[in-house]
C-alpha cells in the first residue's frame, strides 16, 4: 500500500510521497482508511500512528475550514496539485516555525477564522513527525 509516483517532482521525498498518498486516500475513502494507518506505521514505525492520528485531524479541518474545493490528485497520479503543494509547505513551515507562510498558504482556501486552528494543527503533525525521527526543518517544499 505504499505510495508511489512523485519521482519527477523536485523536493518530494519518501515522507512527502507518504503524506500526498494518505491524503488522497482519505479524499476517496474517507478518514477511516485502514490503509493509511498501516502505511504510517510500515513507514515511520511506532510514531507513524501518532502521525497518523494528527495528520487525519489536520485534513478533517481542512475539509471541514475550507472556503473552496480542494485540489487533491487521484490516487497513482504523478502530478501534484497546487493545494498539494501548499499542503506540504504548510506542514514544514509550521514546524519551522514560520507561522507567516503557513498562515498565508491556509488564506488561500481556509474560511477567516479558521487559520489560527489549521496552523495548530499543522504543528501538531510536524511535531509528530519530528518525534517519529523525520526531519521536519529541511525538506525543501515551502514555496519561497
Amino acid at each position: 500500500m505504499a505510495p508511489q509516483g512523485c519521482s519527477g517532482c523536485p523536493g518530494i521525498g519518501a515522507v512527502e510521497r507518504l503524506l500526498l498518498w494518505s491524503a488522497r486516500q482519505v479524499a476517496m475513502v474517507g478518514l477511516g482508511c485502514p490503509d493509511v494507518d498501516q502505511a504510517f506505521r510500515e513507514s515511520l514505525g511506532t510514531g507513524g500512528t501518532e502521525v497518523a492520528v494528527r495528520f487525519k485531524s489536520l485534513l478533517a479541518l481542512m475539509a471541514a475550514s475550507a472556503s473552496r474545493q480542494i485540489a487533491v490528485g487521484t490516487a497513482g497520479c504523478r502530478c501534484v496539485t497546487r493545494d498539494e503543494l501548499n499542503l506540504l509547505g504548510i506542514i514544514e513551515a509550521a514546524g519551522c516555525g514560520h507561522f507567516d507562510l503557513a498562515h498565508r498558504l491556509l488564506a488561500s482556501f481556509a474560511k477567516p477564522g479558521h487559520v489560527d486552528a489549521l496552523a495548530h494543527a499543522a504543528e501538531q503533525v510536524a511535531e509528530s513527525l519530528a518525534a517519529a525521527g523525520v526531519d521536519v526543518k529541511n525538506r525543501h517544499v515551502m514555496p519561497s
